[in-house]
């Protein structure tokens, strides 16, 4: 059994216009919006029992299409691989007033 939630391409391009991740955004968008309007559960959840799951598919698939990267740091932190940082390098800020310029916290 195919996953649909898998197939991203294929569930964005449902009415009939190829959508693949070499698509431009706004044919991405155009398509999504298209899809969203005919499956919305304010629209046809009393006919359609699934129609919430079906938009999640959908909205799933868009942004797997539309940004990569942000859908694969959520999976590396649902993982559980993290980044750390340290704050070596750093330094502090001085903040003065702009009225004294005398430095904030020093009196």
């Amino acid at each position: 059994m195919l996953a649909l939630d898998d197939d991203f391409n294929g569930i964005l391009s449902l009415l009939g216009n190829k959508i693949s991740s070499a698509s431009s955004p706004s044919d991405m968008r155009k398509a999504y919006l298209l899809i969203s309007r005919q499956i919305h559960p304010d629209k046809i959840g009393r006919e359609f029992p699934m129609a919430t799951k079906a938009f999640q598919l959908l909205v799933s698939a868009y942004e797997g299409l539309s940004q990569p990267d942000m859908t694969k740091a959520s999976t590396a932190k649902a993982t559980g691989k993290t980044l750390s940082r340290s704050n070596e390098g750093c330094y502090r800020t001085k903040v003065c007033c702009p009225r004294c310029g005398v430095e904030w916290g020093q009196g």
